[in-house]
């Protein structure tokens, strides 16, 4: 089961795992490429998308997941955030993008969570734990 829906369910939605995953990309390819970016898809490996900007030639290894959030547990409602896994992470920086159902993507931020921490700052829950929601850039 996938957000509560059973197989059958899951693919008359077309959300499945695989397809999910594809439109993901496809989406992310078409994000970078009103951006003025090149786009290069990926053909194997764990890097799916090898973007090079027109301008500036600036090369980026994107790696488009979907967005998703946690439900039915103590901290439903929170990004589930992912991490590349893949030894090559320690050779090239790939970065996570995430893709919503609408399309829409957001990049992930690249400095690390301490620095994440000193530049926003974040609502929490009644129980303590952060919401998501942005109330103040620092810079």
């Amino acid at each position: 089961m996938y957000n509560g829906l059973s197989e059958d369910q899951q693919r008359s939605n077309g959300k499945l795992t695989k397809q999910k995953g594809d439109w993901c990309e496809l989406m992310a390819q078409a994000h970078y490429c009103k951006l003025g970016w090149w786009i290069y898809p990926k053909m194997s490996g764990p890097i799916d998308l090898i973007i090079l900007n027109k301008e500036t030639g600036q090369v980026r290894f994107i790696d488009p997941k979907a967005k998703g959030e946690r439900k039915n547990t103590k901290t439903s409602g929170t990004k589930i955030s992912r991490v590349v896994t893949h030894p090559i992470k320690d050779k090239v920086k790939i970065e996570i993008v995430y893709v919503d159902d609408d399309g829409n993507v957001e990049e992930a931020y690249g400095k690390g969570i301490e620095e994440w921490h000193k530049e926003f700052k974040i609502a929490r829950s009644e129980n303590g734990q952060f919401t998501g929601k942005v109330l103040k850039r620092k810079y």
